[in-house]
């Protein structure tokens, strides 16, 4: 009676081994097929946004372009507007004041 006791024991450890290890693989497949299939959505956003990053550093770039160009038409018309300044001082130096003319009083 142990002996059939022993062997049916043997039986059943083995038969949940297999049951385990049958278990162990098939969540695996499935585990990595469902993995396969976000890491695709993952890629394709990934390249969505690489290519906002791509169109937004190249729009940059124009920006800094222009702003460049109206740094230096900021450069030239403060430079204008100083000079304009000295040619007004310039004048109103070289004009003699005008005298006041007396107020009548009627």
């Amino acid at each position: 009676m142990a002996e059939r006791f022993t062997a049916d024991l043997a039986f059943i450890i083995i038969v949940l081994l297999g049951a385990a290890a049958l278990g162990f693989l098939i969540g695996y497949y499935v585990r990595k097929a469902m993995k396969c299939k976000r890491c695709a959505e993952l890629e394709n956003d990934n390249n969505g946004l690489r290519q906002m990053i791509s169109s937004l550093e190249s729009d940059k770039i124009a920006l800094k372009h222009k702003i460049d160009k109206l740094e230096t038409e900021e450069n030239e018309l403060k430079q204008r507007i100083t000079k304009l300044e000295s040619e007004a001082m310039a004048r109103a130096k070289r004009r003699p004041a005008r005298p006041k003319k007396p107020q009548s009083s009627t």
